[in-house]
């Protein structure tokens, strides 16, 4: 409603984009495109790209190209179309762009999915704010309101795209018929021709092999093997030319209007009296603090209370864990709501509501604290795993958020929280890479085996990707290694070895990343050592034994 309201009344008085940008940045009145055809043509050609690279590859280079290559169209197409991009939008590509290539960089599940979420959220904020480059100045519901606004364009934008091709070139022929435009009939001729040499070109290859090695080491792609997925790639092909042009006609038609972005304002007028508010709120601070009373005396004494309780660890850490977490969530969303609906009409009631709900989030932030304790103790009883690492780091941002909500109120800035969210994704996503999760998961529960603990040899085989491999590496070289810990260890990495010969030996280049290469380059240096210790052989199944347990070799680590 009111955004609606917003985009309707031009001549609000807020800060736009500099006049330079508008300036040479023009929107077209129309919201047509001034080369269609070659837009699609760029779309096309990406889809190619990645169909001719990607398709039946194991995972690896995928997604770092795929949005670098996206990320080239937007940039091609916009110099096509005579339009600057601002500042803030070429800020916002080069950090997706990172971020997308850093998943060629690590392969631990937890960071490669942050890198994926982060990365795709610039890519989907780039489509919408690419020539306004108003995306720093999203509200939360602007943000969101944005992004709904992909969803007609991915249906009906690449039809409009075609259409506008269509019309353009009728028109230009209409205006001068005589002279027609030979650049726009070349690249018609090129988009009708391209299918039916692929097309021809399959059957023939297929029906004559020495024609078909005629064709090239360069088209190799073209013979047999890839008649035989014919359908398959047609389909990825033009599954990716649809949503690729859709997106690029959405970037380049509808986000170059300049938003007017109201200073806080909520989406509602304010509709609960102080009264109930306070009710809710005061009664929430009792319920709040009386669980905190009862949780002092495990927030203190920790293992000892665990065990005069008779709860195991496991019971312990997870009794509540989760609950506690998902109570910091709705505590933060509830604490936004009320801002945003409370009726706040002196600065008297603004004072008070400020402190009861700033009472709230401290109490929560107290929570998460027990929480990351409990976690902390679950960890330090048998070890540490990617889930549990990346819930540590998450409750982390998880309370800095709770932080930055009492901020913005005291300082009345809500129309931040969207880019706050924003960064926290990224800011969230750079730590994981920072840390190297497997390696630091490697090297706690490596060292807990030295100081005595029982080594987790299954989980160190297959529940850690190439990351870990230097770490591992490193340990099992230590001269100062007790010797039947270093033998355990030196059997994990033959069993890690044998698998990644099985799965990278004959990896072409898009499914190997930097820690596959470096891995790869380890296991080769030692591999005198590991292929000196023989493997068992279970149904034609490589395995180990460690500490009575039989461990299966063939599971992937990545």
């Amino acid at each position: 409603m009111e955004q609606t309201k917003i985009e309707a009344n031009t001549n609000v008085d807020e800060k736009p984009i500099a006049p330079t940008d508008i300036e040479e940045n023009p929107v077209q009145v129309n919201g047509k495109l001034k080369r269609p055809f070659p837009i699609l043509l760029i779309a096309f050609a990406a889809a190619v790209l990645l169909d001719l690279l990607f398709f039946e590859k194991s995972w690896g280079w995928h997604w770092a190209l795929t949005v670098n290559i996206y990320l080239a169209a937007a940039a091609i197409s916009a110099r096509l179309e005579g339009k600057r991009l601002p500042p803030t939008s070429l800020t916002l590509i080069v950090l997706t762009s990172l971020t997308a290539l850093l998943t060629g960089f690590r392969s631990a599940s937890a960071t490669s999915a942050a890198l994926v979420l982060v990365s795709g959220l610039g890519m989907l904020l780039v489509t919408v704010s690419l020539l306004n480059g108003q995306w720093m100045q999203f509200r939360l519901r602007v943000l969101i309101g944005e992004f709904f606004k992909l969803i007609p364009s991915g249906v009906i934008g690449t039809p409009s795209l075609i259409l506008e091709g269509i019309q353009l070139s009728q028109d230009n022929k209409d205006q001068a018929p005589e002279k027609g435009n030979h650049g726009l009939a070349i690249l018609r001729g090129v988009l009708i021709t391209i299918p039916l040499l692929l097309l021809f070109g399959f059957l023939l290859a297929s029906a004559d092999t020495i024609f078909s090695e005629m064709l090239g080491s360069a088209f190799d792609w073209l013979k047999l093997d890839f008649f035989d997925h014919f359908i398959q790639h047609i389909f990825i092909i033009l599954l990716l030319t649809w949503f690729g042009a859709a997106a690029l006609w959405h970037a380049l038609t509808k986000s170059g209007k300049q938003l007017a972005i109201q200073p806080d304002k909520p989406l509602f007028k304010p509709f609960l009296g102080m009264t109930e508010t306070s009710i809710a709120l005061i009664s929430l601070n009792v319920l709040f603090a009386s669980f905190l009373v009862v949780q002092f005396r495990y927030f203190f004494a920790g293992s000892a209370n665990v065990s005069i309780d008779g709860f195991t660890y496991a019971e312990y850490a997870r009794r509540g864990f989760f609950e506690l977490v998902v109570v910091a969530l709705i505590a933060g969303v509830l604490y936004f709501s009320f801002a945003s609906f409370t009726k706040r009409d002196t600065p008297a009631k603004k004072r008070a509501f400020s402190v009861m709900a700033g009472l709230l989030l401290a109490q929560v932030g107290v929570m998460l604290i027990s929480a990351f304790q409990r976690l902390r103790l679950y960890e330090q009883a048998y070890g540490f795993t990617s889930s549990r690492l990346a819930a540590h780091v998450f409750m982390v941002f998880v309370g800095l958020l709770l932080l930055a909500l009492i901020i913005m109120e005291l300082t009345n800035s809500f129309r931040k929280l969207g880019l706050v969210l924003v960064l926290g994704v990224l800011a969230f996503a750079l730590v994981m890479v920072g840390l190297n999760e497997d390696s630091l998961i490697a090297q706690q529960n490596l060292e807990r085996a030295v100081q005595g603990e029982k080594l987790d040899a299954a989980y160190l085989v297959h529940g850690l990707s190439n990351d870990a491999v230097p770490t591992l590496f490193r340990t099992m070289d230590d001269a100062e290694l007790a010797p039947d810990l270093q033998e355990k260890l030196q059997l994990v990495m033959a069993c890690r070895y044998a698998n990644f010969k099985e799965v990278y030996g004959n990896a072409p280049w898009q499914s190997t990343t930097i820690p596959t290469l470096v891995a790869g380059r380890l296991y080769q240096q030692h591999e005198e050592v590991l292929s000196s210790l023989p493997l068992n052989t279970t149904l034609s199944e490589k395995t180990i034994t460690i500490d009575s347990e039989v461990i299966w070799c063939s599971i992937a680590p990545d």
